[in-house]
């Protein structure tokens, strides 16, 4: 049995790092996360010793997800090929940025190189652009899709990427560079509430944290930054009604939530019928949902 708290953040911290993969389990891995950090050692301690319990669930888990990235491997290496050996998307708002080899993490790059990953916000990015905003904070920016992409569309802007993987920092920082826009973007470790208070007016947060939303963005927060256009994505698979609690939390404001989209080939048309299915399902654990509020 573990003691101290060093060993019970130790624990969370690990719980912490896999939580992108151990997906079945996602909602005892951000209770751990969440007690950790608020300094409860013993109710931290039950949680991460209740996650410890389903390890052989784990295990299995590991295993199906090594198979299934073996399979999206191929996916990708034959999307690549059917495209001639390029790396840069082939549309939507992000048209023409060179994506990186190498992955981030997840299935879907394949998805992000033909520019159908997370469609169902490709009209809000192009209005979103088109407001020529001063200040971008994408929270939870991964491989920098929107930290690089809205760098490019909006070279009046300076745009911030937070997150807590140091994989996710560097690969954002990368594709910058890749993209030539370094000069304009600063990626951060860990987003806290005290960063998205006070938001200038003209300022766009994306928010993507895999059902920490809810901690993240909170009342205060909201409070404090009324002249901001908040674009959330809320993971219901992960906390229940997290999208209905954010929003209540905007109660006042206009705002849409969009729901996922079906993909057709046509979307994809240098594809077969059937690589094209598979190339654009982004493997999601849930449906999509993402909360478009307008600011003040």
């Amino acid at each position: 049995m573990l003691g101290s708290g060093n060993q019970v953040w130790t624990c969370a911290k690990i719980v912490e790092a896999e939580r992108l993969e151990w997906l079945e389990l996602m909602t005892l891995t951000a209770q751990a996360r969440r007690l950790a950090e608020k300094h409860l050692p013993e109710s931290a301690l039950n949680v991460v010793m209740t996650v410890a319990h389903l390890r052989p669930t784990h295990r299995r888990f590991l295993v199906a997800r090594e198979q299934t990235a073996a399979r999206r491997a191929a996916i990708d290496d034959q999307v690549i090929a059917e495209l001639g050996g390029s790396f840069r998307v082939q549309s939507g708002p992000f048209k023409g940025m060179t994506l990186l080899r190498q992955k981030a993490w997840g299935f879907d790059y394949s998805a992000r190189l033909l520019g159908t990953y997370e469609l169902e916000l490709s009209q809000v990015v192009e209005t979103v652009a088109a407001s020529k905003p001063s200040n971008i904070i994408d929270v939870g920016c991964a491989d920098g899709w929107y930290t690089t992409g809205l760098a490019r569309l909006c070279p009046q802007a300076r745009v911030v990427g937070f997150d807590i993987s140091e994989n996710a920092r560097a690969h954002t920082v990368a594709m910058a560079a890749a993209n030539q826009v370094s000069d304009r973007v600063a990626v951060r470790a860990k987003c806290k509430p005290q960063d998205l208070t006070e938001l200038p007016e003209g300022t766009i947060v994306i928010v993507d944290i895999e059902g920490a939303e809810l901690d993240l963005v909170t009342e205060e927060v909201i409070a404090s930054s009324p002249h901001a256009t908040w674009i959330i994505e809320c993971h219901d698979m992960y906390i229940p009604d997290a999208s209905k609690i954010m929003n209540e939390r905007f109660a006042g404001r206009e705002m849409t939530l969009l729901r996922e989209l079906p993909r057709t080939p046509d979307m994809a048309p240098n594809l077969e019928a059937g690589l094209a299915a598979l190339a654009m399902d982004e493997q999601r654990s849930g449906e999509g949902l993402w909360l478009v509020v307008q600011p003040v």
